[in-house]
């Protein structure tokens, strides 16, 4: 039996009902190769779950990519790091090095996580009061609960090392002048923004806003997607769920554009079923009392939404990588993740990784 068992205690469990006689495992193996062998020695805790986004295997594979996993960024690349548990200590060259890490995010922690397992000395600020970054907020959309593992698991793992972790704290001039760092790598992540248009007497919110807190929404929402991602069509199956009558307008020649087609497929077929009306090549013109305007980007015709309650931006986030503190610091700085450029969970984490091995 084969199929989504990503905990061994499934496993175990099929074979003691007799349900099979063998267990086949594929994206739990490569999320963790280590899966079997933590479970024979009583160390099932430690695994490293695989959550099915089906991100960066299956849809890479169909990509014509090589395969990996979203959260194991060796997985696919073992030939560039041979031994990704290599301590700074052993290394030829023994250095440990004091590396400052801003931002308690996906990128933030993977990078603070092998960086103290290469034997340097890690120091994690995050400003709010939770790690996981926008992890956070795609957790709470439609069957995207697992999504929140990824979370979970960096947690986990930061756990099993002796990073100095400050929450509710900000990377500053204070944690420079008292760390006197080495590195210092920027994981600040991005913050949303609203499109540059004219908008009267009608309900504007951005996408992260209407994920946290939809409540106060009318009946009749519009989302412009011009991202063409995952939050569109989250927040598109939410709304609708919720019992709005929802108009998606995206910019891609198809919902979803962004993301790969095996996540992006299954979720258009549900979006159907809950009669979402969506509309393709639609820039966001701007809107006015009820009416939203759009333009068809290839014919130039307007694309006029009416009896409208609320629109949803789902617009290109901005990148938080402006830090006037580290202007006279002369360390090594390092920006990774979407503080570089919004993208998604799987370049966050790997751009972690890459940056934490390479320090010398």
């Amino acid at each position: 039996m084969a199929g989504r068992i990503n905990q061994p205690q499934v496993a175990e469990e099929i074979l003691a009902q007799n349900k099979a006689d063998m267990i086949g495992v594929a994206r739990a193996l490569i999320a963790d190769p280590e899966f079997v062998n933590k479970f024979s020695k009583g160390n099932a805790e430690d695994i490293r779950a695989c959550i099915g986004c089906n991100q960066a295997c299956v849809g890479h594979r169909l990509a014509h990519y090589a395969i990996s996993c979203i959260q194991n960024p060796v997985s696919g690349r073992e030939t560039q790091y041979p031994d990704s548990s290599t301590a700074a200590s052993t290394q030829s060259t023994p250095l440990v090095r004091t590396v400052v890490v801003v931002g308690g995010g996906p990128a933030g922690m993977k990078a603070a996580i092998v960086a103290a397992q290469r034997g340097h000395r890690v120091h994690l600020f995050e400003t709010t009061k939770q790690l996981g970054g926008q992890s956070l907020l795609a957790e709470k959309l439609p069957g995207r609960a697992e999504f929140g593992g990824v979370t979970t698991n960096l947690i986990h793992e930061l756990k099993q090392t002796d990073v100095q972790l400050s929450l509710c704290k900000p990377g500053d001039k204070e944690a420079l002048l008292t760390l006197d760092p080495d590195v210092v790598i920027i994981a600040t992540g991005a913050t949303p923004r609203l499109p540059d248009v004219e908008i009267e007497g009608i309900e504007l919110v951005d996408s992260c806003q209407a994920i946290r807190d939809s409540s106060g929404f009318g009946q009749n929402v519009v989302i412009a997607d011009w991202a063409c991602d995952w939050s569109g069509l989250g927040l598109a199956q939410k709304l609708a769920q919720n019992g709005h009558h929802v108009r998606l307008l995206c910019g891609g020649s198809i919902a979803g554009e962004s993301i790969q087609g095996i996540v992006r497929d299954q979720w258009i077929g549900e979006l159907h079923a809950l009669n979402v009306e969506v509309t393709t090549y639609a820039r966001f013109y701007g809107a006015q009392n009820d009416t939203a305007f759009f333009q068809h980007m290839t014919s130039g015709q307007p694309i006029v939404c009416e009896n409208v309650d609320t629109i949803v931006s789902c617009y290109a986030p901005r990148s938080n990588n402006h830090h006037a503190w580290l202007s006279d610091f002369a360390g090594e700085v390092h920006t990774i993740g979407d503080a570089i450029s919004p993208r998604s969970v799987e370049e966050a984490i790997l751009e972690g990784f890459r940056c934490a091995w390479e320090i010398k």
